[in-house]
C-alpha cells in the first residue's frame, strides 16, 4: 500500500501538481499514524488483558489461602475456648467448689492446659504481591486494605500467642509430676486440641492429684493468667474469622465481575 502511494508521489511531483501532491503525502502520513495508533492500541489491548489474567490468578490463590485461613481461625478459636474453660476448671477445683460430675473433667483440663497453641495463618501470596511489587495488579483497593488490616490484626494475635507460649512452659514445668505417666496416658489417648474424644468410665481418687496442685506456690495465679490470655485468643480469632469471611466475599464478586 505504502508503495503505491510512493508511485503516486512521484507521480504528481513529477507533473508539478503540488496540491495533489501535498494531499497525497499528508493522506499517506495519517495513514502511517492510523496505523501506529491501532497497533499501539493492540499493544495495550494484550497487555492489558495479561495484567488481567495475572490479576485473576492471584485473586484465585488469595482465595484459597483465606480459605485456608477461615478453618484456621475456626479452629483457633475453639482451642482457645477449651483451654480457657479448663483454666475455669481447674481454679473451680482449686476454690474447693468442683462438683462431683467434674471429677474426669479434671484429668484433661490439667493435661489439656499445656496443649501448646501453633497458628498456622497463611500469608504467601499476599507476602508474594507485595515482594514482587504485583500489589498494583489488584485492582480493587478496598480488598487491598481489608487484607492489609487483616494482617495487621495477625500480628497482634501472634503477639498474643507468643506470652501464651510462655505461660505454657512455665505451667508444664510446675505441674509435670503431678499424675503418674500411666495415669496421664489414659486420658491424653481421649484428649484432642479442640474437644475430648470418647469417654473414661472410671477414674482414680482425684484428692491426692488436687492437693498436689493446691501446693504448688503461684499455680493458680499462673492458671487464671492462661485463663485471661486464652479468653481474649478466642476473641481475636473469632475476630480474625470474621475480617476473613469478608475478605472471601469480595475476592469471589471480584473475579465474577471480572469475567463478566
Amino acid at each position: 500500500m505504502l508503495r503505491f502511494f510512493s508511485k503516486i508521489r512521484f507521480k504528481l511531483a513529477a507533473e508539478n501538481k503540488v496540491g495533489r501532491y501535498l494531499r497525497y503525502a499528508i493522506g499517506e502520513i495519517l495513514l502511517v499514524v492510523i496505523g501506529i495508533l491501532i497497533a499501539l492500541q493492540i499493544n495495550n489491548w494484550n497487555e492489558e488483558r495479561k495484567q488481567k489474567i495475572k490479576e485473576e490468578y492471584y485473586l484465585e490463590r488469595l482465595i484459597s489461602d483465606f480459605q485456608a485461613n477461615k478453618s484456621e481461625a475456626e479452629r483457633e478459636q475453639l482451642l482457645s475456648e477449651f483451654q480457657s474453660e479448663n483454666a475455669r476448671l481447674l481454679i473451680k477445683s482449686m476454690n474447693g467448689q468442683l462438683d462431683e460430675s467434674d471429677s474426669i473433667q479434671w484429668y484433661f483440663a490439667l493435661n489439656h492446659l499445656w496443649f501448646l497453641n501453633h497458628t498456622n495463618y497463611i500469608e504467601s501470596s499476599w507476602e508474594e504481591l507485595k515482594s514482587t511489587g504485583n500489589l498494583e495488579l489488584i485492582s480493587n483497593k478496598i480488598i487491598v486494605k481489608k487484607i492489609s488490616d487483616f494482617y495487621s490484626s495477625l500480628h497482634l494475635t501472634k503477639e498474643l500467642e507468643k506470652e501464651w507460649g510462655n505461660f505454657n512452659l512455665e505451667y508444664r514445668k510446675e505441674v509435670n509430676n503431678i499424675l503418674e505417666t500411666d495415669v496421664r496416658n489414659s486420658f491424653l489417648i481421649h484428649l484432642e486440641l479442640t474437644h475430648i474424644n470418647g469417654e473414661i468410665k472410671t477414674v482414680p481418687d482425684l484428692t491426692p492429684y488436687l492437693k498436689k496442685l493446691k501446693s504448688i506456690n503461684g499455680i493458680q495465679g499462673l492458671i487464671d493468667d492462661i485463663r485471661i490470655n486464652r479468653e481474649v485468643g478466642a476473641s481475636y480469632h473469632q475476630n480474625l474469622g470474621t475480617q476473613i469471611e469478608e475478605i472471601i466475599s469480595l475476592l469471589e464478586n471480584e473475579i465474577i465481575q471480572s469475567k463478566n
